[in-house]
């Protein structure tokens, strides 16, 4: 039976000129990730990682906090979804341009943005149809040939997409379920590798004693 750990990255830049970074919190979520991971005795077998520069760095403070983790394996399809695009496709198409100072109103027309995507109705930096398919390759990948936990470094989104193609829910799910997912949470998957089945989502016992570290962006 695979075990796999869907990671999403710590927090990162939000409305700095350079989003895909982790702050100070960001990297602190992920090493306190992995000290608790490390008091438990939870290693990984594997750990598999996006291109995103936020993931790489959520995965060297976790690997710091286990006190040692095997080198990532690289897949895109762990990457998010390029939000900057769509939202571009999605304002060109006639709808008003959302302002990042103003988060809530950004994430609702973010939503309504990965909607359209869904739906073929925009396009971004690569189709829903492709960007399905990568992120499934990913997770077939990760669940192949281990019963030790596998940890994956992934984005909010891409949890989202996995989760919701485990629970046969539509595509519209992936984007509600994305925005519930917190830094530095973990989601865990178990069973064959094109059977999984979901075992918990969006957990942050990491955190219980520092809830003022817990941040959704």
């Amino acid at each position: 039976m695979s075990h796999v750990w869907l990671i999403r990255h710590g927090q990162a830049s939000f409305g700095a000129a350079d989003y895909d970074k982790l702050s100070d919190h960001g990297v602190a979520q992920a090493r306190m990730l992995g000290e608790w991971l490390a008091a438990r005795d939870i290693r990984p077998v594997r750990m598999m990682v996006g291109t995103l520069r936020r993931q790489r760095e959520t995965a060297e403070a976790l690997a710091e906090g286990l006190g040692g983790a095997p080198e990532p394996i690289v897949h895109p399809g762990f990457n998010e979804n390029d939000a900057d695009s769509l939202l571009r496709d999605w304002v060109a198409g006639g709808n008003p341009a959302p302002d990042k100072a103003e988060r809530k109103a950004y994430y609702r027309a973010m939503v309504q943005a990965l909607m359209s995507w869904h739906r073929g109705e925009i396009h971004g930096s690569q189709s829903f149809v492709d960007y399905e398919a990568n992120v499934a390759d990913a997770l077939r990948q990760a669940a192949e040939g281990t019963d030790r936990p596998v940890f994956c470094v992934s984005s909010g989104g891409t949890i989202g997409q996995m989760v919701r193609t485990i629970l046969q829910s539509p595509p519209e799910m992936a984007a509600r379920l994305q925005m519930q997912v917190k830094n530095s949470s973990f989601t865990r998957l178990a069973g064959r590798a094109e059977r999984l089945s979901l075992l918990s989502f969006n957990e942050t016992p990491h955190l219980d004693d520092r809830p003022e570290l817990i941040t959704w962006s």
